[in-house]
């Protein structure tokens, strides 16, 4: 995802939020199962990177760059795990 201003930054920071806390409730709602959060985005920084590392100390993710690809008019997606 490309942050073009602080109001599109601030909405990229609440949906990686959600993603966790979602996986939270769902943790508690389920304790039998093991739960993990996953983050898909088009542009990972180095920034966001640091703080998942730090997050992933207490809390299981995995992130997921997206990459979308146009060949003879049809349109691929590729998916690279980026943090596990």
């Amino acid at each position: 995802m490309k942050i073009v201003n602080k109001k599109n930054e601030r909405y990229f920071h609440n949906r990686n939020i959600v993603a966790i806390e979602y996986r939270d409730l769902e943790r508690k709602r389920y304790p039998k199962y093991d739960h993990t959060a996953i983050i898909i985005a088009e542009d990972i920084t180095s920034r966001f990177l640091n703080v998942i590392q730090l997050l992933n100390g207490n809390i299981p993710i995995i992130v997921l760059q997206i990459e979308a690809y146009e060949l003879n008019n049809e349109i691929g997606l590729a998916f690279i795990k980026i943090f596990d």
